[in-house]
C-alpha cells in the first residue's frame, strides 16, 4: 500500500506537472500563431490544411500518449520527452533588436544557448547526469530572457512607429516564456530532489 502511494506521488510530482503544463502552453501558443489554418477553395490551401492538421494530431497524440501515463513510464523526468519535441518544434522565436549590429550580435548568442538548450535536452532524456539537466534548465531560463528583451525591444518600437499593438503576438510570447519558466523551475526541482534518477 506505502508502495502504490509512494508511485502515484511520484507520477503526479510537481516536476512531472510543470513539464506537461509547459507543453500544453506551447501547444496553444501554436495553435494561436496559426498552426491551423482554415481550408481556403486552391489546392494548396487545402493540401496546407492538411498538412498542418496531421502535424497537430501527431505532436497532440504524442503529448496526451506521455501526459495520460504509460505502462511502465511513470518518472517524473520522463514527461519531459513531449516537451522537448514541443521546444524543438515550436519553441524558437524570431528576435530582433532594432538594430543590425546589436542584432547581429545578441541573435548569434542566442542561437549558441538555442542550440545548447535543445541538444541537452535531448541528450538528457538518455543519459541521465545532472549537468546536462542543469544546463538545459539554466539555458531555457537564459534564452527566455532573450525573448523578453527582443519583444519589449519591438513594442516600443512599434510605439514610436504608431503600429498597432498585436495582442496575439503578446500573448503568444507569454506563453512562450512561461513554457520556458516551468521547463527551468520543474528542471531545477527535481534535480534537487533527485527525481532525476527515476
Amino acid at each position: 500500500m506505502e508502495n502504490t502511494k509512494k508511485k502515484n506521488t511520484q507520477v503526479y510530482s510537481s516536476t512531472r506537472i510543470m513539464f506537461l503544463v509547459a507543453g500544453l502552453l506551447l501547444l496553444v501558443k501554436y495553435l494561436l500563431e496559426g498552426g491551423l489554418p482554415s481550408a481556403g477553395g486552391d489546392l494548396g490551401s487545402i493540401i496546407t490544411f492538411v498538412v498542418k492538421l496531421f502535424v497537430l494530431i501527431i505532436v497532440i497524440g504524442f503529448y496526451c500518449y506521455f501526459a495520460f501515463g504509460v505502462e511502465g513510464y511513470s518518472g517524473s523526468f520522463k514527461a519531459l520527452a513531449p516537451v522537448v519535441l514541443l521546444l524543438m518544434m515550436f519553441g524558437s522565436y524570431s528576435l530582433d533588436y532594432g538594430d543590425a549590429n546589436i542584432n547581429a550580435i545578441l541573435t548569434s548568442v542566442a542561437t549558441l544557448i538555442w542550440t545548447l538548450l535543445t541538444v541537452t535536452g535531448f541528450i538528457f532524456l538518455f543519459v541521465r547526469k545532472k549537468v546536462l539537466g542543469l544546463t538545459f534548465g539554466w539555458s531555457c531560463l537564459i534564452y527566455s530572457g532573450f525573448v523578453i528583451v527582443s519583444y519589449i525591444v519591438m513594442t516600443i518600437i512599434g510605439a514610436v512607429d504608431n503600429k498597432a499593438f498585436n495582442w496575439t503576438n503578446l500573448v503568444t510570447t507569454l506563453l512562450l516564456c512561461a513554457s520556458f519558466a516551468l521547463v527551468f523551475c520543474g528542471t531545477y526541482i527535481g534535480l534537487r530532489r533527485r527525481e532525476w534518477t527515476a
